[in-house]
């Protein structure tokens, strides 16, 4: 599969060539026009603290990936729809990337979802 390297508000991420910056350029979205990314910066004083807030926030947390000094990377949602928010740390600031997938969608090709949220980070950052 063919990536392309976009760089938003500060940070990078890659992402499959067929999906598309939407109009206002606040998100890509998959081929099945259904399915997004959008990537965001912002300052973070206390890591920690910020995911404990986003845990009070959010309760119901379905599948926790990684949830490190580094990567904060968890699920919401039920069978049609899930949300993964994913936080890279980088000093008093973090990459926060929502990235939503519909079950009404195709499925993405393997390794796409973990592919995306590897890449997630502050830009210039490797």
């Amino acid at each position: 599969m063919e990536w392309q390297l976009l760089v938003h508000d500060g940070c990078q991420f890659a992402v499959p060539v067929s999906w598309r910056v939407a109009p206002d350029g606040d998100m890509v979205i998959a081929p099945d026009g259904i399915s997004n990314l959008s990537v965001r910066r912002f300052r973070i004083l206390n890591w920690s603290e910020h995911k404990a807030h986003i845990r009070a926030t959010f309760v119901h947390l379905k599948i926790v990936h990684e949830d490190s000094d580094h990567r904060f990377w968890f699920e919401i949602g039920n069978e049609n729809n899930t949300v993964h928010y994913i936080a890279v740390r980088d000093g008093l600031s973090a990459c926060i990337g929502l990235m939503e997938i519909r079950a009404t969608a195709m499925p993405m090709a393997e390794g796409t979802e973990n592919g995306i949220v590897a890449s997630i980070r502050a830009a210039g950052v490797h």
